[in-house]
């Protein structure tokens, strides 16, 4: 306030000589600090702008330099594409090409939205170019639609159900020692689980392997029913199992593999010789050998008791020079699904019944003849001719 309203104001109140000025004084010293203090917050503000600019200013540098090495980061990975061979369909393997294609695409930073499915197309031609040529463009544009539709149509096997058999299938090869071939199991395990669109974590994983038993000690068509509707987790998968027993009746196990393979099993009755509890009935067989049910269609053997041939044809009949490799005849039930084999031999001293049961192995037994055991009909010029 000035001074001269100060002294009016004073003077309004009757003050004169010291009482004014003691007046003017006192006004003057409570007006004062607080303009000095409305005056330094000024100050600071301007100041506190003033700093904002600057960062400003430093973020606009920072940023700027950060666009210009991504770019030349860019630039240099599009030149380095053409670096990588062509797709070969006849030589090449398609998972291990698109492994190293992967591998190359993250060491060059490309982005993976936007440039691994179009570098991964200057690199595809004949029948895999057909495949990514079909694809819609949004479609195209993706990576992993591409390498899904890449597994699909180019080598059909490579699905889900695929990558799972090979991983469980997978058996070292020759010449790779034991680190490759744990790499190798590792790659298929991740395809695996990138192909069944789940997370690889703790609980993911336990419910794809729940997923996996379950469906494998299922019947074919229970398991093809909850298949068929993806389930994205093993609560889906129980509610559809439910939902497929209320619609075809019984329980779960009489719609389990084992129960099926016992029904299957009914064409057929076995009793290896010397082996008590046969359910077949041990005491019924007087020669006390193996038997099956005839089929009145086929011809039957008195010597091994068993169908397809007579008893002239029996590659057991005394008295007669044969090359016995295994006397076995086996039912294998091997479902899609399934890793159970089931196993009925007649020779005991070769392997004793379901030896092989639950193994992931398949049993063949192989008869070789020589010349002079085949007919006529099966032979010309002395090799024999494949029907």
């Amino acid at each position: 306030m000035d001074l001269e309203k100060l002294v009016g104001i004073g003077k309004s109140f009757g003050l004169s000589g010291d009482a004014l000025h003691k007046f003017v004084q006192g006004e003057q010293d409570k007006v004062l600090p607080a303009k000095k203090l409305e005056d330094d917050r000024a100050r600071d503000e301007r100041a506190h702008q003033l700093e904002l600019k600057k960062l400003s200013l430093e973020l606009d540098k920072v940023r700027q330099s950060l666009g210009d090495t991504k770019s030349s980061h860019g630039s240099i990975g599009k030149g380095k594409s053409p670096e990588l061979p062509h797709f070969n369909d006849s030589v090449d393997d398609l998972d291990a090409y698109l492994q190293r294609f992967e591998r190359y695409a993250t060491s060059q930073n490309w982005d993976k939205d936007t440039e691994w499915a179009v570098n991964l197309s200057a690199l595809l031609k004949g029948k895999a170019l057909d495949v990514y040529s079909r694809l819609p463009l949004k479609e195209s544009c993706d990576y992993d639609t591409l390498k899904k539709a890449l597994f699909r149509k180019y080598i059909g096997n490579l699905t889900e159900q695929g990558f799972r058999q090979k991983f469980r299938w997978a058996r070292p090869e020759k010449g790779e020692d034991p680190f490759q071939f744990t790499v190798r199991l590792g790659n298929l395990l991740t395809r695996w689980v990138e192909m069944a669109e789940i997370k690889p974590t703790y609980s993911e994983l336990r419910g794809l392997l729940i997923r996996e038993q379950f469906l494998n000690a299922c019947s074919k068509e229970l398991a093809i029913f909850i298949r068929e509707r993806k389930p994205g987790s093993i609560d889906y998968v129980t509610k559809l199992a439910e939902q497929y027993l209320d619609a075809h009746g019984g329980d779960l196990y009489a719609h389990s593999a084992s129960s099926r393979q016992k029904q299957q099993n009914q064409r057929f009755t076995k009793q290896i010789p010397g082996k008590k509890g046969d359910q077949t009935g041990q005491g019924s067989n007087k020669d006390n050998s193996s038997t099956l049910v005839r089929n009145e269609r086929r011809p039957f053997c008195d010597i091994c008791k068993r169908p397809g041939h007579s008893t002239n044809d029996c590659w057991f009949r005394p008295n007669q020079e044969r090359t016995k490799v295994a006397s076995a005849e086996f039912q294998a039930i091997h479902d899609e699904d399934s890793t159970a084999n089931e196993c009925y031999v007649q020779d005991s001293n070769f392997v004793e019944n379901n030896d092989f049961a639950n193994s992931s192995e398949t049993v063949v037994c192989v008869f070789i003849p020589t010349q002079s055991h085949l007919k006529p009909c099966c032979s010309e010029n002395g090799v024999a001719k494949m029907t």
